[in-house]
């Protein structure tokens, strides 16, 4: 080919495109001016934003769809109950169901759903029930009515018993009561008031004559059954005079036999309802009064420490914050000093909002080494009250063994944290105890040898702690899956923490319901079913309910109320468990639809305050959840009351025992990295110093 020829022209297709060319004359000029560009970028990013979410809801609806629902499990059997429910409480041993009713307090046999005792008062709705086993078949109740008046009972053979009154509304200084709980086992009540009128609040602790009260009871039951049998005798004397006078009525009633024992129940049923059984009962001592401590700390008036540290009775009790040498001149030296390093900050930082409720929170502890005030005399019993305050950082423990001559004392043991406490917990053995802070961060402290067992965190403040059942687990692994914490956080998600003294830290916090997307998925409720410690009822905000695996996370059933009806009050379900969590019992409102199909209220409370509707759900006949019910027998039985130690260290010595092979195995294949390590390092050591050595020749 010849290098001077001119070479042909090249192919000029697809070199211009389409986009080269401006197709429409109102595209000549491209560049809006302003203010046009603006709004033209303004409206873009609009309609960009409105893609997104529309794009993102229809993701959402389509991993909704794509989501394998669980079974829905019917009641069985509906109740009708006289009144509004307000509170539902399982008597703790499976045998009964206490009801709060507006005009009073009923008692409810699970095993055939027949109302057997029932405490009425005229404009006394009790809003609030808190039960303990106190005796076999003996319960001791203490209720909070709509008024805020706290009252104790007493349950025992069929019949409610009034015993006590423990704060009065007459005249002018109202006291309300918040909260009224009783001490496992019932000796001591703890009691959460307000006189609104002053801004005060205090808690009352109250010790229960509960050896008196039982020989009361026995003498009551006693009376009743004689008063039974004699009743019985008139009748079947009546009986006999009727057949004397009417024969040929026998062949008539022979058919129906009615035995002595239904005889004496209907009876005892019939003489409870009729009328109450007024008796006064032995009354309780109240041993102690805390009050709320200032929400700003004070400026003080000592001139040195030594006048400081006279206020305190003893050197042991520090981190109160009521005694220091804190002066009004160093306190607003401070807040100036504050001022002017953060001035630049100060107009933008949002206002603290105020605590306007100092409700406490208190748990009845029993001794330790921390607290050994009747660790040795009473082993196992009720002997020290901690309290902490909403708003506070402190969770102070009281002594319920020590006498004093005055009701408001000092406390024994103050626990300072560096955040707010938002929610603390017990476990049900008593020997840990939980605190959780504003932050997010979750303490876990062995109460009994006083030592910190752990600390981690969780995405957002807890709204409420539980410790599982400690049956939950292995047999293999007592102390390693002992006991287990839900952590509720107050942005919807759930967490779940293995407790025991050794756990694998890529699974120290498990995470039980994810974070909700939507408010109605937030979960609101948790309960824990004590014959399956596997199982739990969570209760969400739009009123599903679902029963779930604990450990795996999965939903496996959705407890579902008739279409005619649905869950009343989603923010506070009323609902509890019976017959050792096999039984359900959900409160519903009946859905009154209109006939423009709309959902009337006014027509539903009208039909709610006449009746409400308690739907019973026999969680044992489920098939899904037969094999958890199987496993009952083969739970690891935990002891609840390791209090003594040498119980305490003979456990943790057979469990050492147990994983002695691995531990060998461990310790080997350690020397072995060990020796390797020395190897690598001797090699090292033998290239560096013949680098050097060549290094000097050259």
């Amino acid at each position: 080919m010849d290098k001077m020829a001119i070479p042909p022209p090249s192919h000029m297709d697809g070199i211009f495109e389409d986009s080269d060319f401006i197709q429409d004359p109102e595209l000549v000029w491209a560049v809006l001016p302003q203010p046009f560009r603006m709004v033209d970028k303004i409206v873009n990013n609009v309609f960009d934003n409105a893609w997104e979410i529309i794009m993102n809801e229809e993701m959402r609806k389509e991993a909704e769809r794509a989501i394998v629902r669980p079974p829905k499990f019917e009641a069985a059997r509906e109740m009708k109950v006289q009144g509004n429910v307000n509170y539902l409480e399982d008597s703790g041993d499976g045998y009964y169901v206490f009801v709060g009713l507006p005009t009073g307090l009923a008692a409810i046999d699970s095993s055939n759903d027949e109302t057997i005792a029932q405490w009425e008062e005229d404009n006394v709705a009790i809003m609030n029930v808190t039960a303990t086993v106190i005796s076999e078949r003996i319960y001791l109740l203490c209720t909070i009515d709509d008024m805020g008046i706290a009252r104790l009972f007493a349950f025992s053979n069929g019949t409610l018993y009034f015993i006590k009154k423990l704060n009065d509304q007459e005249g002018e200084k109202k006291v309300i009561a918040h909260k009224c709980e009783p001490s496992s086992g019932g000796d001591y009540i703890g009691i959460a008031l307000e006189n609104s009128s002053l801004d005060e609040w205090w808690l009352d602790v109250y010790q229960c004559p509960k050896e008196a009260w039982l020989k009361e009871l026995e003498n009551l039951k006693t009376i009743a059954n004689k008063q039974i049998s004699e009743s019985s005798k008139d009748l079947s004397v009546e009986k006999s005079v009727d057949s004397e006078n009417n024969p040929t009525s026998t062949d008539e009633t022979s058919e129906v036999q009615v035995s002595p024992g239904d005889d004496q129940v209907r009876a005892s049923h019939e003489s409870s309802s009729e009328k109450q059984i007024n008796h006064k009962f032995t009354a309780v001592t109240q041993i102690m009064r805390v009050k709320s401590g200032p929400r700003e700390i004070s400026a003080s008036h000592a001139n040195s420490a030594t006048q400081a540290l006279k206020s305190i009775e003893s050197p042991d009790i520090i981190a109160s914050g009521e005694n220091h040498l804190l002066t009004s001149a160093s306190l607003s030296l401070r807040k100036q000093v504050f001022d002017f390093q953060n001035e630049k900050y100060l107009p933008f930082a949002t206002a603290d909002q105020p605590v306007t409720e100092s409700i406490p929170t208190f748990h009845f502890l029993t001794a330790g080494k921390v607290m050994p005030i009747g660790l040795e005399q009473n082993p196992g019993t009720v002997a020290y009250v901690a309290v902490w305050w909403n708003g506070g950082s402190q969770m102070k423990t009281y002594s319920l063994l020590k006498t004093a001559k005055d009701l408001e004392r000092k406390p024994d043991i103050v626990w300072p944290f560096s955040q707010n406490i938002a929610a603390t917990a017990v476990s049900p053995c008593n020997a840990s105890i939980a605190i959780g802070l504003q932050n997010g961060t979750i303490v876990l402290w062995d109460k009994y040898l006083g030592i910190q067992r752990k600390v981690f965190t969780v995405p957002a403040a807890p709204a409420r702690l539980k410790f599982l059942d400690t049956t939950l687990g292995s047999e293999e692994n007592n102390l390693e899956s002992a006991s287990y914490l839900i952590v509720n956080c107050v942005s919807g998600d759930t967490q779940l923490v293995p407790c025991g003294i050794k756990t694998d830290k890529d699974k120290e916090v498990l995470q039980v319901i994810p974070r909700a997307q939507v408010l109605k998925n937030k979960p609101v409720r948790f309960m824990q079913i004590k014959t399956a410690p596997d199982l739990a009822i969570v209760t969400l905000l739009d009123g599903n309910i679902y029963i779930c695996d604990i450990l795996k996370g999965r939903r496996l059933c959705e407890v579902h109320l008739p279409e005619t009806h649905r869950v009343t009050d989603t923010w506070n379900p009323v609902l509890t468990t019976t017959v050792g969590g096999k039984h359900l019992y959900v409160r519903g409102t009946p859905v009154m639809v209109s006939e423009s199909g709309e959902e009337n209220e006014d027509e539903a409370e009208e039909e709610e305050l006449i009746s409400s509707s308690l739907f019973v759900f026999e969680l044992d006949s489920l098939r899904i959840l037969s094999t958890y019910w199987q496993n009952e027998q083969k739970r690891a039985t935990f002891p609840r009351n390791l209090l003594n130690l040498n119980d305490r260290v003979t456990k943790i010595l057979k469990e050492r025992i147990k994983s002695q092979p691995n531990r060998r195995m461990r310790m080997q294949e350690s020397w072995k990295k060990l020796q390797d390590h020395l190897t690598s390092s001797k090699n090292l050591g033998n290239k560096n110093r013949t680098l050097g050595d060549s290094v000097r020749f050259a």
